[in-house]
This record gives C-alpha cells, structure tokens and sequence, in this order.
C-alpha cells in the first residue's frame, strides 16, 4: 500500500479525532490499519506527526558512484542487480548490497534486469503459439454459420487476450454468434480497491475499452458529471493520474446525460439528454453512427418522471450500459410497469435483440449494478463503506434470482458509477471523485 504522504497525516489525525475507528480511516486514507496506529502512536508520543530523526549514518556510496551505477544499468538494460552489486565497490571500497542497487535504480525511474533462463522462442514457434486460438476464433462450419463451442470460444478469447495479437479479428468474428450465453462463468469474490486517480468532479465516469482492438489498449475515456458534451480521451493511465488529456471529443448536439456510459472497441455509447434515445458515436472519427428510441423507456424530459427513472438510490443515471463477453446490455426503468428491464443491443444498430424483465427490482433500491458473464449483479448500497453484493440475476434464465452476500467495499461513500470489464476481470468505479479498480475472481465450470 502506499506510504502516507506529510499532507495526508493532519487529515487522517482529523478523521481520528472525529470518531471514525482506526480502519475507516485506513480505508478512506488507502493505507494500511498499522499505518493510522502508529500514526496516533506517535502523536502521543512526540506531540508530532513528522518523521523521527533518521541515524544520520553516511550512505554506503557516493553520488558520483550512484550516478556511474546508474548509467552502468542504462547501457546494459540486461544487467542484474546482484551482478552490478559484485562490480561495484561503495565508500571505502566496500562491496554494495543487491537491493542498495535496486533501490537506487528505482529512485531513477529504471528497474534491475535478469537474463532469461529457458527456451528461445524462434519466429515459427511464435508463429504456431498463435495458430490454435486463431483457428478456434474462426470455427467455420462447411454451412458458414459459426460453430463454436462455450469452452473453446472462452479459451481462445482468452489466450488472444493474453497475448494482444488478431485483436480486431476476435471482435469482428464475436458478432457474428447467435443469441444466448457464450461464457458460462460467474464472478466470486470482489478484492479491496485500488485507488487509479482522483478528480474534482464527485460524478462521472472513466472507462478502459475491453476490446483492445483498433491500438485502443490501455486508452482511457472519461467523462464529468452527469450530463455534459465532452469525452476526454488519454494515451494510458499514467496520463490519465496526470491529467494530461490526448483530445476531448465534442458530441456536438447530443449530449449525454448519466454515467452509465461505454466504451467498446472504439465505440461510445451513452444515453441523449433529454430523449428517450441511445447514441453510439465512433470516437476515431467523432461523429454518431446510430441513434434508437429505446423502448418503453420512460420520459425523462419531465421533472414528475424523473425521480421514477432513476436507477439506482445514486440518482446518476437512467440507461445503464455494460459490455459483457455476450456483447452490449441496456439496464433502465420500463415505463409500462415502472420496473427495471435490461435489454440485449445490437452493437452496430441499436436494435434490441432481448428484453429481459426484472420484477424483483424496484428502482433505486440498490447502490449500483453490472452485467457479467451473461448476468445482473446488484450491489445493495451506494453510500456505505461496508457494501455487498446482494443478488445475481441469470439474464439467459430469464432472470432468475440467487440470493448472495459478497462484500464490495465503498471506501469513500458516494459511489456514482460501477463497471466490469471481462478483459481485464475487475470493476471499474467511480467513489466520490476517486476513481477505484477492483480485482475480482471469475470462477469457470
């Protein structure tokens, strides 16, 4: 976990002080409960929260002998810690450790390399790794219609996953499947979150595109608020935390309204403010490509159906989209019988393909939810730390209910947006102005 920062100790001090017990603070703060304990320790100890007098004892090299280590490691990227650490002699000609070579590498920006130990792959050895999923990916029957089974086509979405080669390739033949369940999988146990960056903004939404086609792995799309006409887009996460956008992309008269919204293989789709329409806009060219009513959606230009259109008691959004390994999914509010339904999209046309109605759910009676492996999963609250997931729901079985009691952890008790992405098996999130990524466990057959 990361240390914590001298800015950072009045706030958890003032948290303390307030009531909160020693690990909401750990949570709220993203470091560990030992931290926060030795913090108040210190205080009462010291009357201060600043780091203690270090010995004071002379560093085992020089600066001039950290900078030609340094430079060593930049000429031979290949070269080992514990092989610079026997050539290199500190002060007093005295032999450095392997992690003294670390660390100061590392305070460089650089990292200790190893050689590699085991087999040469050669070209044609690549060439056969990638043979088996590609011809898994195209399966075609001498009828031409696909033939896949469930376990291959996860295999081989998996394995290309893996190795980020034919990325268009899988999701162009991934179009071409019937409707019903391709991934019989279910998600398990969710891990603490990882905090990834921070905005002024409490709502919005940030989304990584799950089908890394198109040289759009590792881009992240974001937007703020819950209505607007923006998406920012950034080169990777690290420019992402910087804030260093690549471009924004101006939705030019139809803004969005929520943070529901999507990203799949350079494709955003949102729902348009005001209408009871979805928009998919190709971001490469920042245009919109298809635009749909969606049906039996209620009315939100009206302040009076407004409160019944929400779906979640977050109150962010009425169209919640999710990207699954089955495809694009609609979770909204039907008019005709005030219940929350989810609808199967066509990725190209909008058109609804299924509708599945949910008549357990009521909305705004959960914190959030997201569709995985071809089902609903509902987290019961949205604006406490200790949360959990409450219910699963088979979209293929016709929604049928099984009752769980997961924990999902909101550390920052405003969860505004919640999504899973099946390329990289975590939950993206948006925590009050935090934005948090979730490992997850994805459990097969």
């Amino acid at each position: 976990m990361p240390r914590l920062s001298e800015l950072d100790r009045p706030q958890a001090l003032g948290l303390l002080q307030a009531g909160l017990p020693i690990s909401e603070v750990s949570l709220r703060m993203n470091v560990n409960r030992t931290t926060i304990f030795r913090l108040r320790q210190r205080l009462n100890e010291t009357d201060t929260v600043s780091d203690r007098p270090r010995s004071g004892s002379l560093r085992c090299a020089t600066q001039r002998q950290d900078s030609n280590l340094v430079r060593n490691h930049m000429n031979n990227r290949f070269l080992s810690a514990s092989a610079s650490s026997r050539q290199t002699r500190g002060r007093n000609n005295q032999r450095i450790g392997a992690n003294t070579v670390r660390r100061r590498l590392s305070a460089s920006g650089l990292r200790a390399r190893r050689p590699y130990i085991g087999p040469i792959l050669t070209q044609r050895h690549r060439h056969q790794r990638t043979l088996r999923p590609r011809n898994m990916l195209r399966g075609i029957a001498s009828n031409g219609e696909v033939s896949y089974s469930v376990t291959n086509l996860d295999s081989a979405l998996t394995m290309l996953m893996a190795v980020n080669v034919y990325g268009e390739e899988a999701v162009k033949d991934t179009k071409q499947i019937t409707l019903g369940n391709t991934t019989v999988c279910s998600v398990g146990d969710i891990g603490k979150p990882v905090f990834m960056g921070q905005r002024p903004s409490l709502q919005g939404a940030w989304m990584l595109d799950a089908s890394g086609a198109g040289g759009n792995l590792g881009t992240v799309w974001a937007t703020y608020g819950t209505e607007g006409d923006l998406v920012q887009e950034f080169q990777n996460m690290n420019q992402f935390r910087k804030e260093k956008a690549l471009r924004s992309i101006n939705l030019s008269g139809t803004p969005y309204i929520g943070t529901g919204h999507k990203v799949h293989n350079g494709i955003f789709y949102y729902h348009w403010k005001g209408e009871s329409k979805i928009v998919r806009v190709d971001l490469e060219r920042g245009e919109a490509t298809a635009v749909r009513v969606l049906p039996d959606l209620i009315d939100t230009s009206s302040p009076e159906n407004r409160e019944q259109a929400f779906l979640y008691s977050s109150k962010t959004s009425f169209v919640d989209f999710h990207v699954d390994s089955n495809g694009l999914w609609a979770i909204y509010v039907s008019n005709s019988t005030k219940k929350v339904v989810i609808s199967f999209l066509d990725m190209e046309t909008l058109d609804v393909k299924a509708t599945v109605p949910i008549a357990e759910l009521a909305p705004g009676s959960r914190g959030g939810a997201f569709i995985a492996c071809g089902k609903l999963y509902t987290i019961r609250h949205s604006s406490r730390v200790r949360s959990y997931i409450d219910g699963v729901y088979d979209l293929w079985g016709g929604g049928n209910l099984t009752t769980v009691r997961n924990k999902f952890i909101i550390p920052y008790r405003q969860n505004a947006m919640v999504s899973y992405n099946f390329r990289l098996k975590r939950i993206l999130a948006w925590d009050s102005g935090k934005q948090l990524s979730y490992p997850l466990i994805v459990n097969y057959p």
